[in-house]
C-alpha cells in the first residue's frame, strides 16, 4: 500500500459524494488527512457513511461545502450531478480536484457529463489492478491508489 497520497494539514477539504462505493473510499482516506477544515456534501448511501465517520460534521449543501476550499474531493456516480458539477467548479477556479473510482469499468463514462468530459487532475482508486487500468485509460492524469477501508 502507498503512502497517504500528500499531507493535508494545511488544506481546506471539500467532499462531494453520492454512492457508498466511493463515498466509503473517500471518506476513509480524508479521515487520515486531518486536514486544517473539512466541508462534506453527502447524499444517497454515502450521507450515512459520512455521518457514522464524521458525527460532528455537518452535511451541507455543494455551494456551501465548496466555499474556500483549496481541495475538492469527489466520487464518480453516474446518477448523482453534484459531483460532476464541483469537479466542473473547481477546475474552473484552479482548485486541486481528486475523484474517487470505486469500480474497474465504465472509467470514462465516470468523467462524462452531457457533452463535456470532466477529469479531475488526480484519479483515487482502491488497489492495483485499477491503478493499472486506470493508467492505461488516462495517461496523463495523476493515479493514486488508496487503501479502501
Amino acid at each position: 500500500m502507498n503512502e497517504p497520497v500528500y499531507p493535508y494539514l494545511n488544506e481546506r477539504v471539500c467532499v462531494v459524494v453520492h454512492d457508498a462505493g466511493a463515498g466509503n473510499l473517500i471518506l476513509s482516506e480524508v479521515r487520515t488527512w486531518s486536514p486544517e477544515s473539512l466541508s462534506i456534501a453527502a447524499s444517497g448511501p454515502s450521507r450515512a457513511i459520512a455521518e457514522t465517520l464524521f458525527p460532528e460534521t455537518k452535511i451541507k449543501s455543494v455551494s456551501s461545502a465548496m466555499l474556500n476550499a483549496t481541495l475538492v474531493v469527489t466520487g464518480t456516480s453516474h446518477n448523482c450531478n453534484d459531483e460532476h458539477l464541483a469537479r466542473k467548479a473547481a477546475l474552473n477556479a484552479s482548485v486541486y480536484c481528486m475523484a474517487g473510482v470505486d469500480h474497474w469499468v465504465n472509467y470514462k463514462k465516470r468523467f462524462c457529463f452531457g457533452s463535456e468530459y470532466i477529469l479531475p487532475n488526480e484519479i483515487l482508486v482502491s488497489d492495483f489492478a485499477a491503478k493499472v487500468k486506470a493508467e492505461k485509460v488516462f495517461p496523463d492524469c495523476k493515479v493514486s491508489e488508496v487503501e479502501n477501508k
